[in-house]
């Protein structure tokens, strides 16, 4: 919804002027998450899957299929790996989702924000979760952890 969109561009926007790099995992295809996100290309990165349409049929090309995932292993895209990417020594991890993808990423995170079917799944395994309706509550949430992490920081 247009709604929805608004929102999203305030995270993005505030996550920029933060410099809070922002990205986007999904087992999706880029040829149906691209046109989504198409206006936002400057404030944050995909990771997808590729549909290629150099022959007949389509061909789907996993970039991040699981190497040596603990949590999993049989993904079409290892978000825990992507994650784990960025060490934790230097990066604050942050989860926001809504479903079953994100529960082992939520593992590894610092902090998770989770909707829908993903809060059951959270506190069935007992992992801590800021629950959330829209992009809106996201910001203002990770404005209040950011502070709460500053004072940390500075005890």
């Amino acid at each position: 919804s247009e709604d929805e969109m608004f929102e999203l561009s305030s995270l993005l926007n505030f996550c920029k002027e933060e410099n809070i790099e922002f990205n986007v995992l999904s087992a999706g295809l880029d040829f149906f998450i691209n046109p989504v996100l198409e206006k936002y290309k400057n404030k944050l990165k995909v990771f997808c899957n590729d549909g290629n349409f150099n022959s007949s049929y389509i061909k789907i090309d996993y970039k991040y299929l699981p190497v040596d995932c603990k949590l999993c292993g049989n993904c079409g895209c290892c978000k825990v790996e992507i994650i784990e990417r960025y060490s934790k020594e230097k990066f604050k991890r942050i989860v926001i989702g809504d479903g079953l993808a994100e529960l082992n990423p939520a593992k590894i995170a610092d902090l998770v924000f989770a909707t829908g079917n993903l809060v059951k799944l959270l506190e069935q395994e007992k992992i801590s979760y800021i629950p959330f309706n829209n992009f809106h509550e996201v910001k203002e949430q990770l404005q209040q952890a950011l502070t709460e992490l500053d004072k940390e920081a500075k005890a």
